[in-house]
């Protein structure tokens, strides 16, 4: 039986579909996003064809819906598929024919990691972790700017600590401002205790999927569950990447290598990258090197080139460390046992207290 090669441009109401024949024969048709047409999409589909999908927030169910009625099923980046995303005349068929034709090549098409529903959920928590964190910082940064309009300058320690608020309540102030403050600090206690909730869930499924993976990463000095799971979920499969140099750029902790003829550029790091892992490994860089001998001599021998490129240098270091920790199924090579048996205890102590809080609350709903 021929093989066809069909490309595939969505949108969050529509899709637009071309198929492409080995004869290079090329039939477009649009069919609006419903569960009903995806049926019929399924029905016209065979197993020895191959698809590409590009991106988009609903490519994920639109690829779990069809993979197995295909042979093979691709997910693109338009962002990297230059022939796309620079077009000079720009449609939908267009695009879902340019993607049938590349797809009938072989690797040319910058493919999209499909992670399972476990990472996709361990994904989702950290989105609504990071949106709750930054509201719980804006809401801070409001109520000391309000503060601050009426000359008052207080310590974040002792304006935030929830024994003080009566006594910020209680600065002679005017009345319309105690009560947006006031309300700004039930919002706080609303946002912080989501905060604590989401974290939970967070740890629950950790727990239920990821037991052995956490206690692997929590090994190295320095790296909290929380760190452990980011790691995960960004990670998703270490068997993915063919060496420690490949995770090192998919985390962007390697710059950008513009090389030509005799002239070699070596940018910055390179951001359209996993960016949880990052960022939480950057707020514990100083924590890294100083809880390991080993990770200290490290970064001092790097640091004669700069602060900025020792942190980068011991952040690329314990990737790579990662990388073969999970590749092996070892623990850290410097493991202290003590300290990683006390944090797997807070961790299953966390557990509890939220199991607790988590029952009263639906008994009281």
């Amino acid at each position: 039986m021929k093989r066809r090669f069909i490309g595939i441009d969505l949108h969050k109401k529509s899709f637009t579909m071309a198929i492409k024949d080995e004869d290079g024969k090329i039939v477009v048709s649009t069919m609006e996003l419903l569960p009903a047409n995806i049926e019929k999409l399924k029905t016209m589909l065979k197993k020895t064809d191959y698809v590409a999908v590009e991106v988009s927030g609903s490519t994920f169910y639109f690829y779990d819906q069809i993979k197995d009625c295909v042979e093979k099923c691709v997910v693109v980046n338009p962002k990297k598929f230059k022939v796309v995303c620079e077009s000079t005349n720009k449609t939908d068929k267009k695009d879902a024919k340019l993607l049938a034709k590349y797809l009938s090549y072989e690797d040319l098409l910058p493919e999209v990691y499909v992670p399972n529903q476990n990472i996709r959920k361990l994904r989702s928590y950290f989105s609504l972790y990071n949106l709750t964190k930054k509201q719980v910082n804006q809401t801070k940064n409001r109520i000391g700017s309000l503060l601050l309009y009426n000359g008052i300058n207080l310590e974040p320690d002792f304006l935030y600590a929830k024994n003080n608020r009566n006594a910020v309540l209680n600065i002679d102030l005017d009345n319309d401002y105690k009560e947006i403050i006031k309300k700004l600090y039930e919002k706080l206690d609303y946002l912080e205790k989501e905060k604590e909730f989401i974290t939970y869930k967070m740890f629950k499924h950790g727990k239920q999927n990821y037991k052995k993976e956490i206690d692997i990463l929590t090994s190295i000095s320095g790296i909290s569950v929380l760190i452990a799971l980011a790691l995960i979920s960004d990670i998703a499969d270490i068997k993915r990447f063919l060496n420690a140099k490949k995770l090192c750029s998919y985390l962007g902790v390697v710059p950008k290598v513009d090389s030509s003829g005799e002239t070699t550029k070596i940018g910055s790091l390179q951001r359209d990258s996993r960016k949880i892992s990052r960022s939480l490994l950057t707020q514990v860089i100083t924590h890294l090197h100083n809880n390991s001998e080993h990770l200290t001599s490290f970064y001092y021998r790097k640091k004669s080139k700069g602060a900025g490129k020792a942190r980068i240098a011991l952040m690329r270091k314990t990737i790579t460390m990662i990388y073969h920790m999970l590749s092996k199924n070892e623990y850290s090579y410097y493991r202290d046992e003590k300290k990683q048996v006390r944090k797997i205890r807070e961790f299953e102590i966390e557990l509890k207290k939220g199991e607790k809080e988590f029952k009263l609350i639906k008994k009281t709903a």
